[in-house]
């Protein structure tokens, strides 16, 4: 492993870093550019499609829109564009952006190779050493484990005449020393610490990246329906949405709900309330980060609401206010499966635009009966007002990816006031204080 103190960028993303050399090197000779290698999940050889991110839209119309306006014949256009399409001295300048648009070649990816070794556990002492700021920042925002089960958890792993340790609590404490260390990186960047914490735990951070390759690699290493492994790749997905490209994350993502669907998470009978809040709590974490993958990637999501028999617990008063706040996301991802499905989806574009434009109505009544649900904060705790602030910020996110499709200039009106809203609201993060907590949030 080839190691450097003075690495100016810590958080390069591992299939760029020289101690991943034989992954790099597969990515790099991927000669197939519009598909990934789905084999290392699903135990397939089958190829998947893999579309730009959603963000992209915007380029591509922009795109588009471009060559209108540099082609001789666009009688369509008016206004400024117009005046544009007849000057001569702008459009050499034009034509050299539009043939070096970016993202015009398509996306190369290929699949992430592991060593064939078997998973790991990290040492003992930085596991314990990282595990009360897991608990009190990462896992406060998304809580794949309860406290208690897991120092359980942990204490039964690393018992010296106790039984192999499961490959999926290998996973989980890979990734626990993965996400935390990732966070220390980022408050001490943010507060211009002279000492790297990146640098003076390379050779766990390199060991626990290796592990995680491996994990992703073996398609049978998280395949049995059980709740650890629903937990094992929920955490997976977290560390490739860290670590690796998107599409990584796409298909960690992917085959967690997967395995979901597969061991019916979803549903709600036989079941004893310790095992059904679980399952519940779960259940929601993945729901939520489906949709995130949904807007990054384009592709449809795998769990859908109208399957499942849970419903956001937002109306219950005596429950914690971080609980409560999780039931605020919940509600609102559920508002982001309408947009996908309304707008966004492939029945929504041959329906027409007369069609979109009632769903856009009814959308934004949808996304303005969230609004009520989110408390004013009376708690001085920073976790649950950095909750508040994320909640208003997906609010005002949602508002924008209804209204991009209202075509109108009210439209574009309402899509530019909640885009600013959301910057705004990013701008209020970063000016909080530098903690684990405003970090995570700002990087959420």
């Amino acid at each position: 492993m080839a190691t450097s103190t003075s690495r100016e960028e810590p958080f390069l993303l591992p299939s760029t870093q020289d101690h991943h050399e034989s992954g790099t090197n597969e990515l790099k000779g991927n000669s197939n550019a519009n598909s990934i290698r789905r084999g290392f999940l699903t135990g397939e050889s089958s190829e998947h499609p893999y579309g730009y991110p959603a963000a992209l839209c915007l380029f591509r119309a922009s795109q588009k829109l471009l060559k209108t306006t540099l082609s001789t014949k666009s009688p369509s256009l008016t206004g400024p564009l117009a005046g544009i399409s007849q000057n001569s001295g702008l459009r050499p300048s034009l034509m050299r952006h539009y043939e070096t648009f970016p993202f015009r070649k398509r996306c190369a990816d290929g699949p992430i190779s592991g060593d064939q070794q078997p998973i790991s556990a990290p040492p003992q002492d930085v596991v314990y050493s990282l595990l009360d700021r897991y608990l009190n920042h990462i896992n406060f925002f998304v809580p794949v484990f309860e406290a208690d089960d897991l120092y359980a958890a942990i204490r039964e792993c690393f018992q010296s005449d106790g039984p192999p340790i499961d490959p999926a609590w290998l996973v989980c404490l890979n990734s626990i020393v993965l996400l935390t260390l990732q966070l220390d990186c980022q408050v001490a960047r943010r507060s211009d610490f002279k000492t790297n914490p990146w640098s003076s735990s390379s050779q766990v951070i390199s060991d626990a990246l290796n592990n995680c390759y491996r994990a992703l690699d073996d398609p049978h290493a998280l395949s049995q329906p059980t709740v650890v492994n629903i937990q094992a790749r929920i955490m997976l997905a977290l560390v490739t949405r860290e670590f690796f490209i998107t599409s990584a994350f796409e298909r960690a993502c992917s085959s967690a709900c997967q395995l979901a669907r597969s061991m019916g998470l979803y549903r709600s009978v036989g079941m004893d309330e310790s095992a059904l809040k679980s399952r519940e709590r779960l259940y929601w974490i993945l729901y939520g980060m489906d949709k995130a993958r949904v807007f990054f990637s384009g592709n449809s999501p795998d769990l859908h609401f109208f399957d499942s028999e849970f419903q956001p617990r937002i109306s219950t008063s005596d429950i914690p206010p971080e609980v409560h706040f999780h039931a605020i996301a919940s509600h609102m991802m559920t508002v982001w499966e309408e947009i996908y499905i309304g707008l966004y989806s492939a029945r929504a574009v041959r329906s027409g635009a007369s069609y979109r434009k009632d769903q856009v109505h009814r959308l934004q009544r949808l996304c303005d009966e969230s609004l009520p649900l989110i408390p004013p904060l009376r708690s001085h705790n920073p976790g649950l007002r950095l909750m508040q602030l994320e909640i208003k910020y997906c609010y005002h996110v949602s508002k924008s990816l209804i209204h991009r499709c209202d075509q109108t200039v009210e439209g574009r009106q309402i899509t530019h006031d909640h885009a600013v809203s959301a910057l705004q609201i990013m701008t209020d993060v970063f000016e909080e204080p530098v903690t684990p907590s405003s970090c995570l949030v700002l990087g959420r």
